[in-house]
């Protein structure tokens, strides 16, 4: 015992002056970031190309559950839609929110599809009393009970350029891909029609990346990609591509609908129902609620 003491002295010793006891090191593996593909949010980027329209807004810009009749002092509108089968058969499904500050602008949207769906939300940020947004954070996705879903979130801020009152271009800041950190960025053109309505979004970078619209608003073309489950059922960029080619939107419009509402005090609807028929098809009914909080 005392003869191996010694020797392990005696190498210690024996090391130059300085020196260092070799230690055993473990080297950490870089952390590769996520592919980052333009996704153009439609979520969000129609509705800041149209934010000075107030209260107006809607992520879907062929949507109309935002529109109030008496929009002054809203704080937030919750909209739910239930399972209806000729009457409300409970008051919970599908919900989306918006919150508006005091000046009527948009400052948040989250919605909720259920646990099979998840869903997106985002944050818009002001600079003063300005009506357009200098930046929209969005979240596309969030967690649910699907393996695939859970690991689809996408977080991406855009940031905008705005001149004589208008949105002429933004850029799209990827943060997040499923749960590996990123770091992209696409910049896209905004073009109008001569009357103010957007007409098209072309990412720069990639310019086969568009969305289109007619000149009522309603979007008739898309390519850009998502993130979504693949056919092995894995998250993967996915390419996303439609085309109207039956002409201008417009021309489908609605079907004749029987509407009616209830209203709270102030003349904003808080309950819809709606009987629609197509010409030869029998008649579909469905219904939801809004939920409007004021500020005084």
């Amino acid at each position: 015992m005392k003869k191996t003491i010694i020797m392990a002295m005696a190498l210690v010793l024996a090391l130059p002056v300085g020196a260092a006891i070799p230690r055993r090191t473990t080297q950490k593996r870089a952390v590769k970031t996520a592919t980052v593909k333009p996704h153009i949010s439609i979520a969000g980027i129609p509705f800041a190309l149209t934010s000075a329209d107030k209260l107006t807004l809607d992520p879907d810009p062929a949507g109309n559950a935002t529109r109030l009749e008496h929009p002054e002092g809203v704080r937030s509108v919750k909209i739910t839609t239930p399972v209806f089968d000729g009457d409300f058969e409970s008051r919970t499904g599908a919900e989306e929110t918006y919150e508006f500050d005091r000046n009527g602008r948009l400052t948040a949207f989250s919605e909720d599809l259920g646990d099979a769906a998840g869903g997106r939300s985002f944050k818009v940020f002001y600079s003063g009393n300005e009506a357009l947004p200098d930046s929209l954070q969005l979240t596309s996705m969030v967690p649910t009970q699907d393996p695939c879903s859970d690991n689809m979130n996408v977080v991406a801020t855009y940031i905008f350029a705005k001149d004589g009152g208008r949105i002429t271009g933004f850029s799209e800041h990827t943060t997040m891909v499923g749960t590996r950190k990123a770091d992209g960025v696409f910049n896209y053109s905004v073009s109008y029609y001569p009357d103010g309505v957007v007409k098209q979004i072309v990412c720069k970078e990639q310019p086969a990346m568009m969305v289109v619209f007619d000149r009522k608003g309603n979007i008739v073309k898309v390519n850009r990609f998502i993130y979504d489950c693949n056919e092995q059922f894995r998250p993967a960029w996915i390419s996303d591509s439609w085309e109207n080619t039956e002409g201008d939107m417009s021309v489908y419009g609605t079907p004749p609908a029987d509407v009616k509402h209830k209203t709270d005090a102030r003349g904003n609807w808080i309950e819809e129902t709606r009987t629609e028929s197509w010409e030869g098809s029998a008649p579909t009914t469905n219904g939801r609620f809004r939920s409007i909080t004021y500020y005084d």
